[in-house]
């Protein structure tokens, strides 16, 4: 069936913006100012395979990213932009994916809206070339899930086995990458299996997929129980519980609190049309979509298991875990919004309303975002250039930040974290330098009897924050 003159038009502005949003995030690629979490992966990744499994054991997220990132490196090199297009790989096939979904069912709407999402709000920019497995994890849930959609469209025959089993591979390699991914993908199994005995299809094969699924989890689960168990006697270093509302800010990432409003209203309407609909549609045999019904679900099951373990056990759980869930959200919400056929507005304008308002309610930010992070990556290479101009025969350094970024980024210095005790003549030679971010130099000197004569001083940025680097000499 031929497109129209419309749907041509729909078509053509969906691939530029796809194109130009690719290469917006494509650029930040060449950000070389890496945070801790960053730097812990490139890390990991100089070790050997058995090292690395040492290593992502202790952590707290499991090793599939790991082993990506170390087959891909291998080949291309272990440089910044490359460990960064790594990251831009699961955003890439996202848009592809998208592309060849509304190209077959010319949910043109859909296919604008979640483009917005997943590369417009700052989160996503920040998440698509980020030195970490989000972007991964928010790919294999969202497959996952559109197999799920896809089983509770199809029901029976050969189709829906080939779905099943797309679904079980696609919530294993999601699990095996983020833990919180693991929560929501364990939450879609529940909802498939509560679903299928509902409805009293396919429960034998459902039941088969989640024991497999369980069953290939199994190893790391043990390990990721030993490491709940650690943790719970020694505490973690998560400093507070996210709420509600921040989780809820993230899911809706909106410049301000009208344009969160003006949207959850248009998807409350759209859920409304949609029950309308499918009961007009079949009036004896109504169902509602029970797949929107899991995800929503699993969205909001994934923040109370956070929340709710972070209150009974330790804090463990960021806003940043649930970006996979989000994605699931935001793809759910653009497909409810996209069913919408509005008698008063040709189909065609609102799909342009929903561009505008996508581009007007996120441009702020989005803008601010990226001028920021190129500013904090000029002001970082400014201050590391400072310090080097120190030689490092004669120079210790000190910071309260996390030593580890500090011997990633000064590999020929000698360095430390600092204690009460660390300011010592044998390992300054009479020269420290000081990277501070948490604390003061007269918070430094109160705190050692060592008289400390500051030379030169200089605002910089470290780990992408801001810092205050001191040149003293110590008597």
């Amino acid at each position: 069936m031929k497109k129209t003159k419309v749907e041509q038009a729909q078509w053509i502005l969906l691939i530029l913006f796809t194109a130009v949003f690719a290469l917006v995030n494509l650029a930040r690629t060449g950000l070389d100012d890496l945070w801790l979490d960053e730097v812990f992966t490139v890390r990991i990744i100089g070790q050997s395979i058995k090292d690395m499994l040492i290593m992502t054991a202790k952590d707290v997220h499991p090793p599939l990213y790991y082993f990506i990132v170390r087959i891909i490196t291998d080949i291309f090199g272990k440089n910044y932009m490359v460990f960064r297009a790594v990251s831009f790989i699961p955003f890439m096939i996202t848009c592809i994916y998208l592309l060849l979904y509304v190209k077959k069912n010319k949910e043109y709407i859909t296919g604008f809206l979640f483009l917005f999402f997943i590369s417009f709000t700052p989160n996503a920019v920040l998440y698509n070339n980020q030195i970490r497995m989000y972007g991964f994890a928010a790919l294999f849930c969202w497959l996952a899930y559109i197999k799920l959609e896809h089983i509770i469209k199809s029901k029976d025959g050969e189709n829906s086995r080939k779905d099943y089993l797309l679904f079980t591979l696609l919530s294993v390699v999601a699990a095996y990458t983020h833990y919180y991914a693991l929560i929501t993908i364990g939450f879609f199994f529940l909802g498939l299996l509560i679903y299928s005995i509902c409805e009293k299809n396919n429960i034998k094969l459902t039941i088969i997929c989640a024991i497999c699924a369980a069953l290939a989890y199994t190893p790391w689960l043990i390990v990721l129980l030993q490491t709940m168990l650690r943790l719970t006697s020694k505490g973690f270093w998560i400093p507070y519980i996210p709420s509600v509302a921040t989780c809820i800010k993230f899911l809706l990432p909106f410049c301000s609190k009208y344009y969160k409003l003006i949207f959850v209203l248009v998807f409350g309407y759209s859920i409304y049309y949609s029950v309308n609909k499918r009961r007009k549609d079949d009036k004896e045999h109504f169902e509602p979509d029970y797949a929107a019904i899991i995800g929503i679900m699993s969205v909001i099951m994934t923040i109370v298991v956070g929340e709710v373990a972070s209150y009974v056990l330790f804090p463990c759980f960021l806003d940043r875990y649930i970006y996979p869930a989000a994605v699931v959200l935001w793809w759910i919400m653009s497909k409810k919004i996209g069913e919408l056929k509005l008698k008063f507005i040709p189909n065609w304008l609102f799909a342009l309303l929903c561009v505008i308002f996508m581009f007007i309610s996120n441009i702020t930010p989005f803008l601010y975002a990226i001028k920021e992070d190129y500013r904090l990556n000029q002001e970082f290479w400014d201050a590391k250039a400072y310090i080097e101009g120190y030689d490092p025969d004669n120079t210790f350094i000190y910071t309260d930040q996390h030593i580890l970024a500090t011997e990633y980024y000064f590999p020929h210095y000698q360095s430390s974290n600092i204690g009460d005790d660390c300011l010592m003549e044998d390992k300054t030679n009479g020269r420290a330098i000081f990277i501070l971010a948490n604390q003061t130099i007269d918070q430094i000197k109160d705190s050692n009897d060592q008289k400390i004569d500051i030379i030169e001083t200089k605002d910089g940025v470290y780990q992408t924050k801001p810092v205050k680097i001191y040149v003293t000499e110590i008597n």
